[in-house]
């Protein structure tokens, strides 16, 4: 499977691509110097500045951070296990589920909705994400998810706004 990846580099940055590497790790570089790369390889993106304050005018970066959006220094999204310069997102991306829902017995209760194409190993069902039941007839009932269970453990979707049927 290929991957394309496009960069926009400003006039004193280069990118280079070894393709006697077996890995295909692209490294992108600041002319004129070796200090500061960014580097795409098989499992993740690395950058090889050297630690030390972040921000303007600094030598690198925080070992360890975690932000929105961002993890350096850890393994992957996932995990707490460190890995130096390592660079990944983070684990969240809303996404689209399918699902079913379970009709509560109280009629001025709303229904149960359970994702049914969730991957426990890399998914969580997040408050923006949305979901989709199949209506029988080649339709869809959309829906937006406002609540999930607190602790987050679980695919429990506690509350949503109907969209619409496409």
């Amino acid at each position: 499977m290929a991957t394309k990846i496009e960069l926009a580099l400003s006039p004193e940055l280069s990118a280079t691509w070894d393709l006697t590497d077996p890995d295909h790790n692209v490294k992108v570089r600041k002319v004129g110097s070796n200090d500061n790369t960014f580097e795409v390889k098989e499992d993740g993106m690395y950058v090889s500045a050297k630690p030390g304050p972040d921000g303007q005018g600094g030598t690198g970066y925080d070992d360890y951070y975690t932000n929105e959006g961002l993890r350096l220094g850890y393994e992957s999204p996932y995990s707490d296990q460190r890995a130096q310069r390592k660079l990944c997102g983070m684990h969240y991306l809303h996404r689209l589920f399918d699902a079913t829902i379970q009709e509560s017995a109280d009629p001025l209760v709303p229904g149960t909705m359970i994702p049914t194409n969730f991957r426990p190993e890399i998914d969580y069902v997040l408050a923006g994400d949305m979901c989709r039941v199949d209506q029988g007839n080649g339709t869809w009932k959309y829906y937006l998810v406002t609540g999930t269970d607190p602790a987050g453990q679980t695919t429990e979707i506690t509350s949503y706004e109907e969209l619409g049927v496409w």
